[in-house]
């Protein structure tokens, strides 16, 4: 489960298109590049025999729905 995580977050790696650009992914894109090594290591317990055997698209259906999304109140200054 862990080589199948570390290649999934080399295949995230922007450097793999150009000997330049960085190691890794970019922040803005750690929801899709989590969602990816998600999939990849679930699909890597269901091969080991350790988790429930499921369809590809439930999987990441199951992946999807148990990822945190953010909402943060807005907030507004009230002057004294």
């Amino acid at each position: 489960m862990f080589i199948a995580a570390t290649h999934a977050l080399s295949e995230c790696s922007p450097a793999r298109k150009a000997s330049t650009a960085p190691l890794y992914p970019m922040v803005e894109d750690v929801r899709e590049v989590s969602r990816r090594v998600a999939l990849a290591v679930g699909l890597a317990a269901q091969q080991a025999g350790v988790a429930e055997q499921t369809s590809h698209e439930e999987l990441e259906r199951r992946i999807t729905a148990q990822m945190w999304t953010p909402h943060y109140p807005r907030l507004r200054y009230k002057a004294k």
